[in-house]
């Protein structure tokens, strides 16, 4: 049970549906969830804290450790990558196939090629077939950066890949703004280049340290603390909100250490798994990789399904209000099963056979 952490299993499950929700209402005038973009900050910490015990931790085992945990994070993404894109693909097909259709400018073999082989961190234009896989990009290369840093003594490894990580995303805050935007134009976000990749480093190693130490650190896990750590949090998503113009992304300068202090808390509560609580968490934890990687391909034919309401977007109008609402969970419900049938059809059975293999070698 102490590798079991599943209270965190349910928060990962909800920080998909909420990053969900972020995608639904980003592109309209409705800016209540704009800070939910900082849930992807909490998978980076929580995939370092996941992680840290399947990576190197010497080198006198380095080589062997190291292709494991390549192998095992090739069948943890690639399954699950291969069919989203394969589904945004046939769905375009389809919409083409009508013959008032006009092509879509980002959706062309290149990008569809580039977007399943995750290169969506130097090829931004790779982003449009799918908005979410950029962070499965920035993990995936991150990964491979922290493989020669783990094993390194006395942990200057993973404090010199946080350095590197806030020095990158310092560095393409202040330097890529026309692709990031700000509060006032449309832009992207810091989901690109060098402030992409410092985002996962830097959050990522915060999660590596947390997990390394947590024997120490079960000393300050109390209630109170927990209470205190969501509290902090909220004041981190509200104060996205607060602040507008060229600094609306600094917040992400402080997801990691306040996102690190949730997943600390978080940790010491573990409702039994054979328990509906506990079954219920771990299941929505399971189902948390098909949520995000499915959502944004139905969003997106959400809209050319269903019209939006009348303009203008004013946060007043119940009748916005309610489309989105029904977007949302609509999507969701969606996700849900498209994930638990990917999984069982397609992202299990591929795990299972490449595990089996993994063992031979």
């Amino acid at each position: 049970m102490r590798n079991r952490f599943v209270l965190l299993d349910g928060m990962r499950g909800f920080a998909a549906l909420m990053v969900l929700s972020f995608h639904a209402v980003v592109v309209t005038d409705f800016m209540h969830l704009d800070s939910f973009y900082l849930f992807v900050d909490f998978f980076f910490v929580l995939s370092g804290f996941v992680l840290q015990p399947s990576m190197p931790q010497d080198f006198k085992k380095w080589g062997r450790v190291s292709l494991r945990f390549v192998l095992n994070r090739i069948l943890r993404f690639w399954p699950m990558v291969a069919a989203v894109t394969a589904l945004a693909w046939i769905i375009y097909q389809i919409q083409q196939s009508d013959p008032n259709a006009w092509p879509d400018e980002n959706y062309t073999n290149t990008n569809f090629r580039n977007s399943f082989l995750l290169l969506q961190l130097f090829i931004p234009a790779a982003i449009g077939i799918n908005w979410a896989l950029w962070s499965l990009s920035a993990e995936w290369f991150g990964n491979l950066a922290y493989i020669p840093l783990t094993g390194i003594k006395w942990n200057v490894g993973i404090v010199l890949g946080i350095i590197t990580g806030y020095v990158a995303l310092w560095y393409g805050l202040n330097n890529d703004q026309q692709f990031i935007g700000d509060s006032w134009s449309f832009g992207s976000g810091p989901i690109a280049h060098w402030e992409a990749f410092g985002r996962m480093m830097a959050e990522f190693g915060f999660g590596l340290l947390a997990r390394k130490y947590l024997h120490k650190l079960e000393k300050i896990q109390n209630i109170w603390l927990f209470l205190v750590s969501l509290a902090v949090a909220a004041v981190l998503f509200w104060s996205h909100s607060y602040f507008q113009g060229d600094i609306v992304y600094w917040t992400t300068y402080f997801a990691g250490p306040v996102f690190v202090f949730v997943v600390i808390q978080a940790a010491a509560y573990n409702p039994d798994p054979e328990r509906w609580l506990g079954a219920s968490l771990t299941w929505l934890g399971k189902m948390s990789f098909g949520i995000y990687a499915y959502h944004v391909v139905l969003l997106i034919t959400y809209d050319h399904i269903i019209p939006w309401p009348e303009m203008p977007q004013n946060a007043g109008s119940k009748v916005w209000q309610s489309f989105l609402l029904t977007k949302i969970v609509t999507t969701a419900v969606i996700a849900i099963v498209l994930a638990y049938q990917t999984n069982r059809l397609i992202e299990g059975p591929i795990q299972r056979l490449g595990k089996r293999a993994l063992k031979r070698l």
